[in-house]
């Protein structure tokens, strides 16, 4: 469990086989946020979001790559980059496509390419081994 201080404790996990050859963690979390208005919002999916790289772009288009039984499958998504740009996170419904979620948990490596327009192109790899431990872990 995490927090601030300031928020309720929430369930944190890292995926995969932790960080990529770049140190990057893939994290995975389920976590209650305050919106505008100062009311606590529950998340319905878990949040997913690369971790410990630096990105330029506000919003960066990525392509994310799960190979499932030896075959490869792409979804092309959005990330938003943290105001630190340490942090890329992806749409926070990703979970609610059943396909991508079934995908995510039978995947043995995911590959993340995210394509800027101000920095380098980044490639992040991944292995899954505990996916489905973790997503069921910050699912519960």
């Amino acid at each position: 469990y995490y927090t601030t201080g300031f928020t309720r404790p929430y369930e944190v996990t890292y995926m995969g086989s932790l960080w990529s050859d770049k140190n990057t963690g893939l994290i995975i979390e389920l976590k209650n946020y305050i919106n505008n208005y100062g009311i606590e919002k529950t998340v319905k999916y878990p949040l997913l979001y690369l971790y410990g790289s630096y990105f330029c772009d506000d919003v960066i288009n990525c392509d994310i790559v799960f190979t499932v039984g030896g075959v490869d499958k792409k979804y092309v998504i959005e990330g938003m980059k943290s105001s630190d740009n340490t942090i890329l996170f992806f749409d926070d419904n990703l979970f609610s496509n059943k396909d991508f979620k079934s995908n995510f948990l039978a995947a043995s490596k995911v590959k993340i390419r995210a394509s800027e327009s101000y920095c380098d192109t980044e490639y992040y790899t991944f292995t899954m081994s505990g996916s489905t431990a973790a997503y069921n872990f910050v699912n519960k």
